[in-house]
């Protein structure tokens, strides 16, 4: 009589059970790690239009101008065209009119311009909070650059 080879034996069975048991802790591990981390970044910020409202002036003036000054404190920034994006009393004003509000404070620099073969590239740096963000001063440490024109 030959001894029939079908069917699963139970160390076999045994072996199955714990490598989906494995499998199961590691995707479970994974989807805790993925929906807590969706929901650090889930809160949407509170004042994305006034952000999108100066990045919209500011990014036409910047491919504007080649140059730019800035004042000490960082307060305000003045392009070669006479522009001027200034922070006070809660608000961003370019020449006077307001552009975005509800802003914590608001801080422009002048960072090192760098070369690209011959062509010299000046890069502005703004930093803004706004009230009631959810991320703290020390989250946003370099803020966004912007590249003026250098063609």
């Amino acid at each position: 009589m030959v001894k029939s080879e079908r069917g699963v034996t139970l160390i076999a069975l045994i072996i199955y059970i714990a490598m989906f048991m494995i499998i199961i802790a590691i995707m479970g591990t994974i989807s805790n790690y993925f929906y807590k981390n969706v929901t650090e970044i889930k809160e949407p910020l509170k004042y994305p239009s006034e952000l999108n409202k100066f990045n919209m002036f500011f990014i036409n003036d910047v491919k504007k101008n080649q140059t730019a000054i800035t004042n000490e404190n960082g307060t305000s920034v003045r392009f070669e065209d006479g522009t001027t994006y200034m922070y006070s009393a809660g608000k961003i004003y370019r020449d006077d009119v307001e552009i975005a509000k509800n802003v914590k404070d608001a801080k422009f620099y002048m960072v090192d311009s760098y070369y690209v073969g011959d062509v010299k590239k000046e890069i502005v740096n703004v930093q803004i909070w706004f009230l009631n963000d959810p991320r703290s001063e020390e989250e946003i440490i370099e803020g966004t650059d912007y590249v003026l024109k250098y063609w």
